[in-house]
């Protein structure tokens, strides 16, 4: 479509044509309305299936409207969209910095095998991950990140582009992996699942991003073939080709990063792309995911997290001194200055954790008495009960709750996701950061707060994002508390059993030592990270006042003994199966 160089289509007037794909050709333009230089995207006449074009534009329209909606600093904003004698268009922003593509090819190959240079290119993707969790949490996937697609600014920031083409297309029947037709997607930077063709979501984006690096990297793409089949027939049968086989010297924390993001398993990939960015970050610092360095700067930034709480808490406890010697000075006055009525909300909030304490477990698993003593070396006996959760009303006026400040809880929805939100005001569409899925651990770190009767808490999840999210509307349950037995005597009670599936869980998110034995004495065998799904194998075993459980890394492969937590925090929390 070179004859539309010179040529208008509404407003804007072609100049040049800066790329072209199997799907669509980017122009550069000039908006006549409001003078300035704005990047057209045509797409091509044979990418639409002949007779459908009128259920396309409106197809089209639907989705460049939602794509119209996203705002966020590292993507391509669109700014309109039309269609002129048969030509769909999308208008977006003008980057003149070239394609992360161009700067690949011409000043990055054949690889990044010194410090500095995978610290570059985790700096460079870490904003594209962070852009990719924003769009996720809006329902958006993207299908088709690859390096083409991430465009630079004049001072070389990143920016991710083409939201929205592939699934568009994707609905034209236009796939083909034997060499013809238009193919939706690269296949080079497909994951698996959706190269054969199965069901979509956005681990496909954590994939494809994880493959950028890799190239970044090591200056090749992982699987390379003659025909796209080839291809996607390789990443669903061959081994994974390790990347230190090209860069000799790349720490094995980085490779462990490549490794979970290219996984062929969709359970073993990264759940969310928070979590690769947070990777990124932590390498484009210098930091190697899961060493000492980032275990010692974690426990820092915990520390001083905490102080704020630690600061509340020595005030609450000398308050609670003060009461103490009011009511040794006299009854009376105690009495008189709570008004001889019933307690107020407010002192309900101070309620200990009211769970069932006859019988408890983690959600879902079964169920041991509370003051049992576990076998040293074999896994808690396990009887199949529903556990029975006391209320209280922490606010007048508003539904009953279950849980306290403190607590870890489990998403328990019927529609499989819990919206987590910048304020707890359940009615903003805006104030939407993410989104807790069915099953998901969270901690509980503030609230509640009553909002149109809604009861919300602030949470924090695994992968740190913090925000609020409602329990109860009055007549459902959202959040359920994760309960406890007693594994052993003496020490923090457990969430956990044998043949459970569990994560890294504690606050700061760090990386768990895996010991050779149930001692922090014991020679350390590797870590585990605070993503990382693990099977408990074995245990517990009691030792230093800690529950230790005999884990397998369902990624790694890596096998040890680890603790659960202390009384102050768990570092291994269950990973609630979906229903």
């Amino acid at each position: 479509m070179t004859y539309l160089i010179g040529q208008s289509l509404g407003r804007y007037h072609i100049l040049e044509q800066l790329g072209e794909g199997g799907m669509a050709i980017v122009y550069k333009a000039y908006d006549t309305r409001l003078e300035r230089h704005v990047a057209v995207k045509v797409i091509r006449r044979d990418a639409i299936r002949p007779g459908n074009y009128e259920r396309f534009i409106k197809r089209f329209e639907r989705e460049a409207k939602a794509l119209a909606q996203l705002s966020h600093p590292n993507i391509v904003k669109v700014l309109d969209y039309g269609e002129q004698e048969g030509l769909p268009y999308l208008v977006m922003e003008y980057l003149p910095g070239g394609t992360l593509k161009q700067q690949i090819s011409s000043r990055m190959a054949p690889g990044l095998s010194a410090r500095a240079g995978w610290q570059k290119a985790a700096g460079m993707l870490a904003p594209i991950a962070r852009a990719l969790q924003y769009a996720h949490g809006q329902k958006i996937v993207h299908r088709d990140v690859k390096p083409a697609n991430i465009l630079l600014t004049q001072s070389g920031e990143p920016m991710l582009s083409d939201f929205g083409i592939a699934k568009l297309l994707e609905a034209e029947e236009t796939i083909e992996l034997t060499g013809t037709g238009v193919s939706v997607g690269t296949p080079e930077y497909m994951a698996p699942e959706q190269g054969l063709g199965k069901a979509v979501d956005h681990r496909a984006d954590i994939y494809a991003l994880g493959v950028v690096f890799y190239e970044m990297v090591t200056g090749r793409k992982p699987y390379q073939a003659d025909t796209p089949m080839a291809i996607m027939l390789k990443k669903a049968t061959e081994p994974f080709p390790r990347p230190t086989q090209f860069v000799r010297n790349l720490p094995e924390s980085i490779e462990r990063v490549m490794i979970k993001a290219l996984a062929r398993d969709l359970r073993n990939r990264y759940q969310d792309a928070g979590a690769l960015a947070l990777a990124f970050e932590k390498i484009a610092q210098g930091i190697e995911p899961g060493s000492e360095e980032d275990q010692a700067r974690s426990g820092k930034q915990g520390f001083v997290k905490w102080l704020p709480w630690l600061a509340g808490g020595a005030a609450i406890l000398c308050l609670g001194m003060i009461v103490i010697t009011g009511i040794i000075l006299g009854r009376g006055l105690l009495v008189g200055w709570r008004g001889g009525g019933e307690a107020s909300p407010t002192s309900e909030m101070s309620l200990p954790n009211a769970q069932a304490a006859a019988t408890t477990s983690a959600p879902g698993g079964t169920m041991i008495p509370a003051n049992a003593s576990a076998p040293t070396k074999t896994s808690a006996p396990k009887k199949t009960i529903t556990p029975t959760f006391e209320t209280y009303r922490p606010i007048s006026n508003c539904a009953a709750s279950r849980l306290h400040v403190g607590d870890s809880a489990y998403i328990d929805f019927n529609e499989g996701r819990n919206a987590i939100r910048s304020s707890p005001d359940t009615h903003p569409s805006d104030n939407k950061i993410g989104f807790a899925e069915v099953g998901e651990v969270l901690w509980l770190v503030g609230g509640p707060e009553c909002n149109y009767g809604w009861l919300l808490w602030e949470v924090r999840t695994i992968y740190g994002v913090q925000g609020w999210t409602p329990e109860t509307d009055g007549s459902r349950f959202f959040l359920v508390p994760i309960v406890t037995w007693q594994a052993c005597p003496g020490a923090p009670k457990s969430r956990l059993h044998v043949g459970d599936e569990a994560v890294v869980g504690s606050d700061p998110p760090t990386a768990n030592r895996v010991r050779q034995q149930a001692s922090s004495s014991s020679t350390k065998v590797g870590t585990i990270n605070p993503d990382e799904h693990v099977e408990i194998i074995g245990g517990p075993q009691c030792n230093q006042g800690l529950v230790w459980w005999e884990i397998r890394s369902l990624s790694s492969g890596l096998t040890g003994w680890t603790a659960e937590g202390d009384n102050s925090s768990y570092w291994l929390v269950p990973l609630i199966p979906h229903p």
